[in-house]
């Protein structure tokens, strides 16, 4: 007999209730009522599998139907005036869409929850189990048998609220703080798109209302950039911040000024990070951040985790990299969700600088989800409806947890405290013991793995590999604030070694307030929306006078401490002869050369000449001559003369580290100076190199020569070029134009045509090839240069024109050192890397190429071997471990290792500690790709 009842699915969450130490596995059982019915028990049962309880659901009532049948009807309607709507949008094209009918006949169903023991099964064992139906007295009404994946208790998860902050992005820092949510003023104009948000001044007042409203709140500040400013601007909130910090509900992170893009600064910008992050953090809120939190940061230096393990960190958190900009469980910020199956590394790992770092590092959450993963839960309906997607948040996350912890970041950008949080959290604990959920910093979290990691006898997994590339076009978008910001950073740091060595000598006081301002300047510009480019017109124009004042300050600090030290030298030197007359020459003028580097230098030295000074006139100025110390006279390279001076480059050899040598610029009877002159022949060269340009492929070097080893280091039948590839505006399926590098294919190269011009140029202190033609939309100048005594070629290519748009320039450099890969120097290490793919279509075929994986470098890069395998170089290299678990002696091994290449330890097998239980259908995408060079 039809009982009109039916289960139409059953679920296995990974949730336990009951007493915790002897927990229940739930089991969700979906039942279907074509007419009222009741009361039902339901339980379910199988080989190793029982209900002590059955799940009792009350008797269904007509106006239970009623009520279920006016809702469907509600839903029906306002599906149907939606459709309608739809198709008479023009250019539509009905797909035959056809609504179901409400009303009569509608089935009442609804999920309960059965708790059930599964005896002596091991997590993730598969059991055959019935979900059953029955009447009060066993009457079986319906049943389904199904598969019961064993979960395992014991676990915690953790909401993290969070508001992701950039000082500068869309907007500038003064709308992001304060301003952004002030009402329009009247006649101003109507603002065009713009991210929504809520700028700092009004989250931190909310989130410190919610603390105060219910004890069970916690949640995070970190940055300097809305910190010093709240701070300074709301004394009435002091009081009540420290005590929150006190009491551990409100956790400070960071540790540094913001979130800096590490890759592109300077290591000594990352310790000033820290030096002012802290300052404030520790010194002025009262608080103790142990961890770094790089949430949105895409590029990370990958010394940054020793130099923040130095500044008394022990952990951070990113979301960023390896797994491209957002993660290996989705493509589009938003999208749906997979599971982390293509993570080579779990979610927790310690994170270990290469080198000579001495294997100091921190321990690391990476967010698979990215770190908006728990706010999309804020647009549900209701509290229920956001406990359910949290849950399947966690079904997905706690496949890639190296322990039964699993950390869900709760906000966004500029987000406020989350709707929902509070209400699943109190309502998650009181019906399941397992697992547990409250909310919490990340310090709580990482005790909590560190904690099972000890109980375990274990130790997380240690890796150097690179947290990136990420964002690649964000390493030469704005090229000239790069340039800005690397100009006033050696600047800077110029200025401090020369002020301190001042000071050191009692000539002035040390200018520490003119120096604090000038990184103050540079920490904020170093901010992953700053340096990077990705900004609007807007914030490029608020940023450019920080880098020019930066500039500026270090400048003048250079100046003052060089004059006093200069001023302190015996410059006297061999005093000018007298003719026959006794009329004395003009007196020489001293040129004393500082070292600000730590090596003994020789190189090339760029000054200007008073002419009138030395007796002579610009048409004079080839007789200007340069003397060291022992009487040797040479000349100097005339780069230009006129207006009473002469600009003049003379080679200043073995300056001493730290130190000083002094030169003299004197008149000589002789013309021994002079500047470039046109010479016969293609080739050039020096005691070190010897190159030869060929004008039929655009006047590249067709050779070079190292004399010294007879060694030819360009590839045979190939030149050095100006390659220029199409661009795509924005990615074609990830949009986001300013961050990657988007070339439509391998491009043009001006070896592919023969120069406009090509020829020699000889001076006093060295020759030249100088070269020029166009490219598509390129008028370009390309210059090979030999200087005596320094054993380097210089290639400089200055673009002359362009005249097109979303255009890529790339040089190209066809070194022939076989069997190496890219090795290049990051701001405190040096790293091997992969080849990328710089001809690459990066919207034809995403699936394979849909980044081109370049990376910048700090001042150098090369072709190396910094380690050797069997038969090939190894920049990026993976250890793999036996079934055993993790060998002793591996954490030392890693970092050693680690001298010029990035490693990663893993498992045979991918790291699912647990099987994934996806509770609803997830659209299958390609694996993205991992760090070059594997």
């Amino acid at each position: 007999m039809d009982s009109g009842i039916s289960v139409t699915a059953v679920t296995t969450p990974a949730l336990f209730t009951g007493p915790p130490e002897t927990p229940a596995q739930v089991v969700r059982v979906r039942i279907r009522r074509d007419r009222p019915a009741g009361p039902l028990y339901v339980t379910v049962d199988g080989a190793g599998v029982g209900t002590p309880h059955p799940r009792i659901v009350r008797a269904d009532t007509a106006e239970d139907h009623e009520a279920h049948e006016a809702h469907e009807a509600h839903e029906a309607h306002e599906a149907h005036e939606a459709h309608e709507a739809y198709e008479g949008h023009e250019g539509h094209e009905s797909q035959g869409v056809v609504q179901g009918a409400a009303g009569a006949g509608s089935a009442l169903e609804s999920t309960v929850e059965v708790a059930v023991r599964t005896g002596a099964a091991a997590p993730g064992e598969l059991l055959a189990a019935t979900a059953q139906v029955t009447t009060p007295d066993g009457r079986p009404l319906a049943e389904l048998p199904f598969g019961l994946t064993v979960a395992e208790p014991g676990w915690t998860v953790r909401l993290v609220p969070h508001f992701h902050y950039d000082p500068m992005w869309w907007n500038t820092q003064a709308a992001y703080t304060a301003l952004w949510d002030a009402p329009r003023k009247p006649g101003e104009a109507e603002k065009g798109w713009e991210y929504q948000g809520v700028p700092a001044f009004t989250l931190i007042p909310l989130h410190l209302q919610q603390a105060c409203e219910d004890p069970a709140y916690r949640f995070v500040l970190s940055e300097v950039d809305y910190l010093k400013p709240y701070w300074d601007t709301h004394p009435a909130d002091r009081a009540e911040l420290r005590a929150l910090i006190a009491d551990g509900r409100v956790e400070i992170v960071g540790g540094t000024y913001n979130e800096p893009s590490t890759n592109l600064t300077c290591a000594e910008t990352t310790v000033r990070s820290a030096v002012h992050g802290l300052a404030l953090h520790r010194g002025t809120l009262g608080a103790d951040p142990r961890t770094a939190w790089q949430l949105d940061v895409f590029g990370h230096d990958p010394s940054f985790p020793a130099l923040m393990a130095g500044c008394g960190l022990d952990s951070a958190v990113l979301a960023r990299g390896p797994h491209h900009q957002w993660g290996p469980m989705a493509d589009t910020w938003g999208g749906p969700l997979r599971a982390p199956a293509a993570m080579q590394l779990p979610a927790e790992y310690e994170w270990i600088a290469p080198g000579d770092s001495g294997g100091q590092g921190l321990l690391l959450h990476y967010l698979p989800a990215h770190y908006s993963a728990g706010w999309f839960s804020h647009r549900a309906p209701d509290a229920e409806a956001a406990a359910e997607q949290l849950l399947e948040l966690y079904e997905l996350l706690r496949t890639a947890a190296a322990t039964k912890n699993v950390l869900i970041p709760m906000g966004t950008d500029f987000s406020w405290p989350h709707r929902w949080g509070l209400d699943v959290q109190h309502t998650w604990n009181r019906r399941y013991c397992w697992p547990r959920m409250e909310h919490s910093g990340p310090r709580a979290h990482f005790d909590a793995v560190r904690a099972e990691f000890a109980a375990r006898g274990e130790r997380p997994l240690p890796v150097t590999r690179e947290m990136g590339p990420v964002y690649t076009g964000k390493d030469v978008t704005y090229s000239d604030v790069k340039q800005a910001h690397r100009a006033a950073e050696n600047l800077l740091e110029q200025a401090e070694t020369f002020a301190a060595l001042a000071c050191a000598e009692g000539l002035l006081d040390y200018p520490a307030q003119t120096l604090g301002k000038a990184w103050r300047h540079l920490l904020h510009a170093a901010h992953h929306d700053a340096v990077t480019g990705t900004f609007s017109d807007q914030v490029y124009l608020d940023l450019l006078p920080t880098w020019r004042e930066a500039h500026e300050l270090a400048a003048a600090v250079r100046q003052e401490a060089l004059a006093a030290l200069t001023d302190a030298a015996d410059t006297r030197g061999q005093a000018p002869s007298a003719d026959a007359a006794g009329t004395r020459e003009p007196a020489p003028l001293a040129a004393t050369v500082h070292n600000p580097v730590s090596w003994t230098r020789t190189d090339l030295v760029r000054t200007s000449v008073d002419l009138a000074a030395l007796g002579l006139t610009a048409a004079q100025a080839h007789r200007i001559s340069v003397r060291d110390a022992v009487g040797r006279r040479a000349p100097v390279h005339v780069e230009a003369a006129g207006d009473g001076v002469a600009e003049v480059v003379f080679l200043a050899e073995e300056v001493p580290s730290l130190g000083y040598r002094t030169w003299w610029l004197e008149a000589s009877e002789l013309p021994l100076s002079g500047g470039w002159e046109p010479a016969d022949g293609l080739v050039v060269e020096n005691e070190a190199f010897r190159a030869e340009a060929d004008p039929e492929r655009g006047g590249g070097l067709a050779r070079l020569l190292d004399r010294r080893t007879g060694q030819q280091l360009m590839s045979a039948g190939e030149v050095d070029e100006l390659v220029v590839q199409d661009e795509y505006g924005r990615h074609p399926v990830f949009g986001e134009g300013p961050w990657h590098l988007l070339p439509k294919g391998p491009g043009t190269g001006s070896g592919s045509a023969p120069a406009t011009s090509c020829r020699v140029e000889r001076g006093p202190l060295g020759a030249r090839i100088v070269a020029t033609g166009r490219t598509g939309p390129v008028r370009w100048t390309r210059t090979t240069t030999l200087w005596d005594g320094l054993d380097r070629v210089e290639l400089t290519t200055r673009v002359d024109e362009f005249n097109g748009s979303d255009h890529l320039l790339r040089l190209r450099i066809p070194a022939d050192v076989p069997g190496a890969v890219p090795v290049a120097e990051t701001a405190a290490a040096a790293v091997g890397r992969g080849f990328a793919f710089p001809e690459a279509d990066a919207g034809a075929d995403h699936t394979r190429a849909p980044w081109t994986l370049d990376s910048p470098c700090l001042n150098w890069f090369a072709l190396s071997a910094p380690l050797a395998g069997p038969d090939r170089a190894l920049g990026a290299a993976e250890i793999v471990l036996p079934d055993a678990g993790t060998p002793d002696g591996l954490r030392e091994v890693d970092w050693r290792a680690g001298d010029g290449s990035s490693t990663s330890p893993s498992p045979p097998s991918p790291p699912r500690r647990r099987p994934a239980r996806n509770r609803r259908p997830v659209p299958s995408s390609p694996s993205p790709r991992t760090a070059p060079g594997r």
